[in-house]
């Protein structure tokens, strides 16, 4: 059985990729590819971000994919920055994220849409990992010294599908482009 969905993730997940739909979140000042045939999370209440399901199931979704902690996720969202500066920020969000578990390195050349971002990776017990990856929304970027507006990106997923899901997600990644928020 374990063999059956792995060889679905694997055969849904590059054809997904291949054909993605792009969900411009514009008062956030960013757009990112979906892949069609993933059930999507989000967007959020407030139109913050959007997710997708890695797990190939169909069923009807909640609308903030950090509900679902039973389910491996991507997700890209914005929220208002905390301190002055990407590192601030993600030193608040990775806190945030690494009071549930255990701090790992995170994987190497993690980057929202080519610019440059901080990472953090969390062990959850041995059943799930957790990444996030932090970087400014919006073009242009915010005064030196102060972060407006943070894009983030979360990775949940289990050791067993690590490696195909980080594929998924670095793609997801990549697919981000920075816009002036209207």
């Amino acid at each position: 059985m374990r063999f059956v969905i792995l060889a679905f993730v694997f055969s849904v997940v590059p054809t997904a990729l291949a054909h993605a739909e792009r969900a411009y979140l514009d008062g956030f000042g960013y757009s990112v590819e979906v892949p069609k045939g993933l059930a999507e999370c989000g967007p959020d209440a407030a139109g913050h971000g959007v997710g997708f399901y890695l797990d190939g199931r169909p069923e009807a979704v909640e609308p903030g994919c950090a509900l679902s902690k039973g389910r491996r996720v991507v997700t890209v969202f914005a929220e208002t920055g905390r301190g002055n500066s990407i590192e601030d920020h993600a030193a608040w969000s990775c806190g945030f994220q690494h009071k549930n578990g255990t701090k790992s390195r995170p994987p190497s050349d993690l980057s929202i849409g080519g610019r440059k971002s901080t990472a953090c990776r969390t062990n959850i017990g041995s059943k799930w990992i957790e990444i996030l990856v932090v970087t400014e929304c919006g073009v242009p970027p915010s005064r030196p010294h102060r972060i407006d507006m943070a894009c983030n990106a979360w990775l949940r997923t289990t050791p067993e599908y690590f490696s195909a899901d980080l594929n998924v997600f670095r793609a997801t990644l990549n697919s981000v482009r920075f816009m002036a928020p209207r």
